[in-house]
């Protein structure tokens, strides 16, 4: 962990034993356009509380070279505090993780901006979008999994440097009281981290301090951790623990600090690369008078966060009832479709689940060969939302390739009970070879098969995989009680 980042988890919460890990690495390995998925956990321990960040961080490899690569951080981590007890305090007031405090407002899962950073090839940071390479946040996950790495043969190294941060403590005027203000003090400090290569592990111990300097806030944090690697060369668990010492100019207060992550594989990443469903019509809610007008402004700005803000509001919202404004939002959100970050191509998806229409269609199944798998998957929702029978066909194919298999079969099973078309179209893969193929068509015939598949069906229940042979038993029987 480079610490630019210096929160902490629960030690060991998630390792993977160190029998699966790998030899460190002498460079990083991030494979451009991999979408690599941590779960993380922060926690501290104040006199009152317990604050903490738990959740997912997502990073997306834009661009990977012999020079270098470029990463953006996707933070989805909910701030939160406890008590003691384990009871949730109310989101009210403020409270303290670190040498930051926090409102009310931060409490939960809030929509962050994505923050792009570019690394050499050993982990050095070059350019942190928005922010100097050398700013220091405890809250900011941007740098998190990313390791100063060394040559093959080094055992051991340092890496010393310095970082600015922003130290804030509480006060209230005179007169005021009940209103409480943060004071903000840009503190420069010294980070130096040493490293050790061992066998199948690098440990890490690392201190940052601020110049003691009279009247002015110091912090010292300290701790030790480890990091396991995949064959592949990235980062596969961490877990570190320390303690930070805060001297706000009047008293001092130390408190532990620990961290882990675990790189997420298979159902686990999947799960949280999914998109939610498209909002269902209890769950929309309609945008406030002259809302609409400043959402299309903000729907072509490019590379702005405007626009990601503007995509969610239309997830969210109830469709305008005027057909020019539902089809200028929807000519904005298929131009997001395009946008080089996948998580508002889904939330536009998304949106058009129930903004779009026929002409929004062809776009949204040009997007079921996004290369990543949450762009993918809120086209398929939008696709059996929309329930326009060109997509019958696109759908069929992405059946065939196993990917977002629940999502695929589920848009089918949409369109199916509407479009008779879909039952003959899937017809030919009762013969495909994956048995987890022919599995969902059994599962969508039983949902909309009629006479016409009766054939296929009986064929199916001799079919060498026994799931595939039982629930073709189940569709005949459906059919049958149909009167299909």
């Amino acid at each position: 962990m480079r610490l630019a980042l210096g929160f902490g988890l629960v030690v060991g919460a998630m390792a993977v034993g160190l029998s699966t890990a790998a030899p460190v690495p002498a460079k990083h390995a991030w494979a451009r356009d991999g979408a690599y998925v941590y779960r993380v956990r922060v926690d501290s321990q104040e006199a009152k509380y317990l604050p903490s960040l738990r959740g997912e961080v997502i990073y997306l490899c834009r661009a990977a070279n012999p020079h270098g690569f470029t990463l953006r951080c996707h933070n989805f981590l909910t701030l939160q505090r406890h008590s003691n007890e384990g009871r949730r305090f109310p989101p009210f007031g403020v409270f303290q993780l670190g040498w930051k405090f926090f409102d009310g407002g931060s409490v939960g899962r809030v929509p962050r901006a994505p923050v792009d950073v570019v690394f050499d090839m050993h982990g050095k940071r070059l350019v942190r979008a928005g922010a100097p390479a050398r700013d220091f946040d405890l809250t900011d996950p941007s740098l998190l999994v990313v390791h100063r790495l060394a040559p093959k043969g080094t055992n051991e190294w340092s890496v010393t440097e310095q970082v600015r941060l922003v130290h804030e403590q509480r006060f209230v005027r005179a007169g005021e009281e009940g209103f409480v203000r943060i004071q903000k003090t840009p503190l420069i400090g010294t980070l130096h981290i040493k490293y050790k290569r061992e066998a199948t592990a690098l440990a890490q111990s690392l201190i940052l301090e601020t110049p003691n300097t009279p009247g002015q806030p110091r912090v010292r944090l300290t701790g030790k951790g480890i990091t396991t690697f995949s064959a592949a060369g990235i980062p596969v668990n961490f877990s570190w623990e320390g303690k930070l010492t805060n001297h706000n100019g009047e008293a001092e207060r130390t408190v532990p600090v620990t961290i882990s992550y675990e790189l997420l594989t298979g159902d686990a990443r999947e799960k949280a690369l999914r998109p939610a469903a498209p909002a269902t019509r209890s769950e929309r809610r309609p945008l406030n008078k002259g809302e609409l007008p400043d959402i299309l402004v903000s729907l072509p700005q490019r590379m702005t966060f405007r626009r990601a803000l503007a995509v969610m509001r239309l997830a969210a919202a109830e469709p305008a009832k005027k057909p020019a404004d539902r089809a200028k939002a929807a000519e904005g959100l298929v131009a997001a479709l395009s946008d080089p970050d996948p998580f508002l191509r889904a939330d536009a998806a998304r949106a058009l689940a129930n903004w779009g229409d026929a002409s929004s269609v062809p776009p949204l199944i040009a997007v079921l060969k996004d290369s990543q798998l949450t762009a993918r998957w809120a086209a398929i929702d939008a696709l059996g939302s929309l329930r326009d029978p060109r997509a019958i066909a696109p759908l069929i194919a992405h059946l065939k390739t196993t990917r977002e298999l629940f999502a695929t079969a589920n848009a089918l099973a949409h369109l199916g009970v509407r479009h008779p078309d879909a039952e003959m179209q899937l017809a030919p893969l009762f013969k495909n070879k994956n048995s987890v193929v022919r599995l969902e068509v059994c599962r969508l015939l039983i949902v909309f098969g009629t006479e016409r598949s009766r054939g296929a069906l009986t064929k199916a229940k001799k079919d060498s995989d026994a799931e595939v042979a039982k629930t073709a038993a189940v569709a005949l029987e459906k059919i049958r009680a149909r009167g299909e």
